[in-house]
C-alpha cells in the first residue's frame, strides 16, 4: 500500500467517525424533564466585562437621557427635601442606547445614583459626584439617595 493510499483511508474514516459523532449528538434530548423553550426562558447570563468595556467607549456618542424621559419628569433632584427618589425611565424605541449624565452639584459626595435596567443588572459608578450610565431602549429604574453621613448639608443632583 502507498502512502496515499493510507492517507485516503484515513480521511474516509474521519469523516465517517465526524459524520456518526454529528447524528448521535444531534438525537439526544435535552437535560432534565424541560423542552429547550422553557429553558431557553430560564437562562440568564451575566454581563462580560469585554462588552461592557464597549459600553463605556460607546455612550458619548449616543443620545442624550431627556428629562420627559423619565417618570416622574424632573430634571433637579433635592435629596434635602426628599432623600429618596426611584425614577422610571420610560422606554424609547427610537434610540437603543441613550447616555445619562447626572451630576451632584455641590461636589461634597451627599448622593448615591444606580441604574437597574430589565436584566436587574444595577449598574454603578465610581466618580461620587458625576455618574454616567449606558440607558437601554427598554428603559430601568433609577435610585438616587443621599448618603446617610451626610444629611445635614444640601445636596441638589442634576441631570445633564
Amino acid at each position: 500500500m502507498t502512502g496515499t493510499k493510507v492517507l485516503l483511508i484515513v480521511l474516509i474514516l474521519f469523516v465517517v467517525l465526524f459524520i456518526f459523532f454529528i447524528i448521535w449528538g444531534a438525537g439526544g434530548k435535552p437535560e432534565g424533564n424541560k423542552d429547550s423553550k422553557s429553558q431557553a426562558k430560564e437562562f440568564n447570563s451575566q454581563p462580560h466585562p469585554t462588552l461592557e468595556a464597549f459600553s463605556g467607549l460607546l455612550t458619548p456618542f449616543s443620545p442624550r437621557l431627556q428629562a420627559s424621559q423619565l417618570q416622574p419628569p424632573l430634571k433637579v433632584f433635592d435629596l434635602q427635601s426628599t432623600p429618596l427618589y426611584a425614577v422610571r425611565i420610560l422606554p424609547d424605541s427610537d434610540h437603543k442606547i441613550r447616555q445619562a449624565t447626572f451630576s451632584v452639584r455641590q461636589n461634597n459626595t451627599c448622593a448615591h445614583v444606580t441604574y437597574e435596567d430589565q436584566d436587574n443588572l444595577d449598574k454603578d459608578n465610581k466618580n461620587p459626584n458625576r455618574f454616567t450610565f449606558a440607558i437601554h431602549q427598554e428603559g430601568g429604574m433609577l435610585n438616587i439617595g443621599r448618603n446617610p453621613h451626610l444629611q445635614a448639608a444640601p445636596c441638589e443632583v442634576r441631570l445633564q
